[in-house]
């Protein structure tokens, strides 16, 4: 059978070509398998969906997708349980399985509920089968609620992942398991906790939050992070706070945090934070100078307060001083950083120290000089 032929079925769009649609779904060339599996999700007819499920196995992943997505449309309970299989699927390179079984699933809609919810249970699920559950049962929404509530009541069950899910569903019951969560032994739920609870823009997040600053995994440390950088003006005084009795790489997330948070109240913080005998908590307070110097130019732009503009210059000249020890710093990244401010800047000083830095030893300095002053 050639794409021709197959082609044809789709314009036609006949009952009667279901049959040898069927067929191609185990034609000896994968292209016509994979065009065969396309076109059935446009009949969506209940015939398929044996042979669908069975191509869920072929060896080539595109026919896997397209068989995937059409048992999706069709929408029948029974492809259920052969695509959650799929969650175990592993692709280095995208389009990947899992996610695709994920979306089919939701289109299925209500019926795959209880099954996903069962896959957040399961002590045996892989990570990629409870994350890919978890985006589920989000598209599906509201219907998913009471049954992940239902399921959290469960007293053997860690409902780390059950949170997850409630949360990514937009129900503010989810926001006291969450807050548990961070505590999780389980590394991956307290990586991926802040994510969810910055979609709440909750108040009560912020402290716990900025515990798990200090927690023992880095990437756990940086999640947390990004989840109070998108907290706004109510993470300031807390962040603040804890950035000035924290040390090492904690200090520098929530220095860095208050670049995104802060205004001109937490400049004398950063600019001491510049001497910290950390090379991350230096770079940290460079990045967040860099961001506050920024904004503050771009709402002096917009406003016809002199005084606004005065205190900006100010701004500027300070922290243009407070970089000079820093252009001959030990560690690159820190000093590479430092010019890069003195670009953002771009002030006499900053311009002059710039040009100085054309006869630099270090080739990166010159370049970053370089581009800092076209």
């Amino acid at each position: 059978m050639s794409y021709a032929v197959l082609n044809q079925f789709l314009t036609h769009r006949q009952a009667s070509a279901v049959t040898p649609l069927i067929e191609a779904l185990t034609h000896t060339d994968k292209q016509v398998r994979e065009r065969a599996a396309r076109i059935l999700s446009s009949f969506k007819d209940r015939r398929a969906v044996t042979p669908l499920i069975n191509a869920l196995q072929d060896d080539y992943f595109h026919v896997k997708i397209q068989a995937a997505r059409s048992l999706g449309k069709i929408g029948d309970e029974r492809a259920i349980a052969p695509l959650i299989r799929l969650f175990n699927e592993k692709r280095k390179y995208p389009p990947y399985v899992p996610e695709e079984a994920s979306f089919a699933l939701s289109d299925i809609g209500e019926a795959a509920i209880l099954p996903l919810v069962e896959v957040l249970k399961a002590n045996t699920s892989t990570l990629t089968a409870k994350y890919q559950s978890t985006e589920a049962l989000k598209r599906i929404g509201a219907p998913s609620i009471p049954y992940i509530i239902e399921a959290m009541k469960d007293t053997n069950w860690k409902t780390g992942w059950g949170a997850i899910a409630l949360g990514k569903t937009g129900d503010k019951r989810a926001i006291e398991p969450l807050v548990r969560a961070l505590g999780d032994e389980d590394r991956e739920i307290r990586f991926r906790v802040p994510e969810v609870l910055q979609g709440f823009q909750d108040p009560r997040t912020i402290p716990p939050l900025i515990r798990l600053l200090e927690d023992e995994d880095h990437q756990v440390q940086g999640q947390a992070a990004l989840a109070l950088r998108k907290m706004g003006p109510s993470a300031l005084d807390p962040v603040k706070a804890f950035s000035s009795v924290s040390t090492g790489r904690a200090k520098g997330l929530a220095v860095w945090v208050l670049g995104a948070v802060g205004d001109r109240s937490v400049v004398g913080l950063l600019l001491e934070a510049l001497e910290d005998p950390c090379w991350e908590v230096r770079k940290d307070a460079i990045s967040a100078l860099r961001e506050i110097v920024t904004r503050e130019r771009k709402e002096s732009k917009t406003s016809l307060w002199k005084k606004l503009k005065s205190e900006l210059k100010d701004l500027e000249n300070s922290v243009v001083e407070s970089l000079v020890p820093l252009l001959e710093d030990p560690e690159k990244e820190v000093k590479y950083d430092a010019f890069r401010c003195l670009g953002t800047i771009g002030n006499k000083k900053a311009r002059i120290l710039l040009k100085k830095a054309l006869e630099d030893s270090d080739q990166e300095v010159r370049r970053i000089a370089t581009n800092a002053l076209k």
